[in-house]
């Protein structure tokens, strides 16, 4: 459980559900002309990205909600003495995760404009972050730059032995308000007559 799936399709696919909302709901709805039709309402710019930003959260959250329940049905059947308190921590630092990876995605399509950017740009960094993880306490000297990737901060404590790992919330949630406030000032500076 722990290799499969909180170190491998967990955050495979909560990432992949974060950074594809953000990418469909903002460089998406540009390239589409949606956007110059919705800012054309009277409706401010940052406070739109905060409501597409809620959308992300929303996605991600119900990933991780479903991630539980399968998780808390396979121990079920199988056995295997994880408790639901266990669960509920991978669950919660894989949707924080999430949120962090999907606020990137988001940052990356406001200040842009375009999916491609956006989907590419988010999706290196959590395939870097991914190897850093992995490879940095490998190598002698390199090991502090684990601190610089989002995996560290969602499994690094291991949350199915361990439990719940605030200070890794912290730093995720944290990444996760910095890149929406990059979102939010990089549309809100943006020519979007272009």
């Amino acid at each position: 459980m722990r290799s499969e799936i909180g170190a491998t399709y967990g955050p495979l696919v909560i990432a992949a559900s974060g950074v594809a909302a953000a990418v469909a709901i903002t460089a998406g709805e540009e390239e589409g002309g949606i956007l110059a039709l919705v800012l054309a309402h009277p409706i401010e710019r940052g406070r739109l990205v905060l409501a597409k930003a809620g959308a992300v959260v929303a996605v991600v959250a119900i990933v991780a909600v479903g991630t539980l329940i399968g998780l808390l049905a396979g121990v079920a059947v199988a056995g295997g003495g994880i408790s639901f308190a266990h669960l509920s921590a991978m669950a919660l630092q894989l949707a924080f995760f999430g949120f962090a990876i999907g606020a990137v995605a988001l940052a990356l399509a406001a200040l842009t404009g375009r999916k491609a950017v956006a989907a590419g740009g988010a999706g290196a960094f959590a395939v870097l972050g991914f190897l850093i993880n992995g490879f940095a306490p490998l190598v002698d000297g390199l090991e502090w730059l684990k601190y610089l990737s989002p995996f560290y901060y969602y499994s690094g404590h291991d949350p199915l032995t361990n439990g719940l790992d605030v200070g890794g919330l912290v730093v995720l949630g944290a990444a996760t308000v910095v890149f929406t406030v990059v979102a939010v000032e990089g549309l809100r500076r943006r020519d979007l007559r272009a």
